[in-house]
């Protein structure tokens, strides 16, 4: 079983967001890079900001629809993510 990056709930607790481990490692290398390094050239640092855009986005993923902080996504069942479907994350598990 495979679930795939993304936002996901598991039953009725809070949605939350999966980040697979080959994701995590990535996203922590840039996190690391922005925190600590006084001089990037300006290649890696629009890269750098792109990929920052995203894991932004990819944690903003999991606000439900009507919680009055943004529009959010419809989340797909834990069954269909993890059955490789891709998508959104779930609501089950």
């Amino acid at each position: 079983m495979r679930c795939e990056t993304g936002p996901i709930r598991f039953g009725d607790d809070w949605p939350g967001v999966f980040i697979r481990g080959d994701n995590a490692a990535y996203y922590a290398h840039i996190v690391r890079r922005a925190a600590t390094s006084d001089t990037i050239g300006p290649d890696r640092l629009m890269v750098d900001r792109a990929v920052l855009k995203g894991l932004a986005e990819l944690l903003e993923s999991c606000r439900c629809p009507g919680d009055g902080t943004a529009p959010g996504v419809q989340l797909k069942p834990y069954s269909e993510v993890a059955a490789g479907q891709g998508g959104q994350g779930g609501e089950e598990m």
